[in-house]
């Protein structure tokens, strides 16, 4: 059972880290192309959220002794 658990929780926890890692990508464009500076400005600031998600996630990982499986999610993609 506890194997089955680290599995699901490693599979999340990657699924999340593949996501944010889409977003470091696909915010500098989205806020590149914006037309409203305050829409810009929202980008920019998701952006860093993102980067902070990431190194959260990065050091759970480590914590878990574990590398994250990336995958490309295709809802994240349609960004």
């Amino acid at each position: 059972m506890e194997l089955l658990l680290r599995d699901l929780l490693s599979n999340e926890l990657s699924e999340l880290y593949s996501a944010e890692r889409q977003l470091l990508v696909a915010l500098p464009e989205m806020a590149t192309a914006a037309t409203s500076e305050n829409l810009r400005t929202l980008f920019e600031e998701h952006l860093e959220e993102a980067k902070c998600q990431v190194t959260r996630l990065d050091r759970i990982f480590e914590k878990l002794g574990e590398q994250p499986k990336l995958k490309k999610y295709k809802a994240m993609e349609g960004l």
